[in-house]
């Protein structure tokens, strides 16, 4: 039974199984809560989840008490969770993020293979002279929050260097908007927003990066290299920035996945800098 769910499940519009046949290692859904343990506790699992998805096929779930029989039937994914779109020309203040698979507001599922996002910062108002603050807004994380505050002291130290006229940090009250995140791994993608933003410059076209940074400007190892690289493909961005320290992981991937990417690997964020901003419009 195993075999044939794993073999081809995009063959079958739909079919059907006992719930004691079915492989629970071949699900990743909503809730990401674990599978249950009985029949009663699996088949209330199923009720809850309405989505699952097998090697990237999702499948509507339909559940009947009164055989205890689960149906699985193909649908279409961008119809159910909407089509991913990224902006032709990423706008200012924007910059574009990988995850592993839960984005709120991009989609909302977990999908094998990651997905791409936006890190948008936005410009409250301006304020009194030395009068600054960083507000994130967002279902992030405490890891995520402090990634924030750690890319706001980089991104103010960074502009000084390029641009020591510009005061943008010293009287802006700004706010960071985050999809659901709770890693570390966004440090790069929230600091590159905010010097977007002050300096008034889009990142360039079509570049994605993951990576987590730190005070001093040292970009630390991620994890997820496949499923971000993955995601990557699937929103057809070419040019992505990881960290030096997953060379070798992204190395090891099949090169069905590696194919037509140009990949730059980096340790520290000003060569991140030199990616994002520096390119003639």
């Amino acid at each position: 039974m195993d075999a044939e769910i794993e073999s081809s499940p995009a063959v079958h519009p739909s079919f059907q199984y006992p719930l004691t046949s079915i492989p629970r290692s071949a699900f990743s859904c909503f809730d990401a809560k674990p599978l249950a343990n009985t029949d009663s506790e699996l088949l209330k699992y199923f009720k809850d989840s309405k989505v699952h998805f097998i090697n990237g096929q999702g499948y509507q779930i339909d559940v009947s008490e009164a055989d205890k029989t689960v149906m699985f039937k193909a649908i279409n994914l961008a119809s159910y969770v909407g089509k991913q779109v990224l902006y032709e020309q990423t706008p200012v203040g924007f910059a574009i993020g990988l995850a592993k698979g839960y984005v709120d507001g991009q989609a909302t599922a977990y999908i094998d293979g990651g997905l791409a996002w936006y890190v948008k910062t936005m410009l409250a108002e301006e304020c009194e002279e030395d009068t600054c603050s960083l507000n994130v807004i967002g279902q992030v994380g405490m890891e995520t929050y402090e990634s924030a505050c750690v890319a706001y002291e980089v991104a103010q130290r960074i502009l000084l260097q390029k641009q020591p006229g510009n005061t943008f940090f010293n009287n802006s009250k700004v706010y960071v908007y985050m999809p659901t995140s709770d890693g570390a791994s966004a440090g790069c993608t929230i600091c590159t927003s905010l010097l977007s933003l002050a300096m008034k410059k889009p990142v360039r076209k079509n570049l994605a990066m993951s990576g987590e940074i730190t005070p001093t400007g040292e970009i630390l190892q991620i994890g997820y290299v496949k499923d971000k690289t993955m995601g990557a493909r699937r929103s057809q961005l070419k040019t992505i920035i990881y960290p030096e320290a997953n060379r070798i992981e992204f190395d090891g991937l099949p090169e069905n996945v590696k194919e037509g990417l140009d990949v730059h690997f980096v340790d520290e964020y000003e060569q991140i800098f030199e990616l994002a901003f520096n390119y003639n419009l």
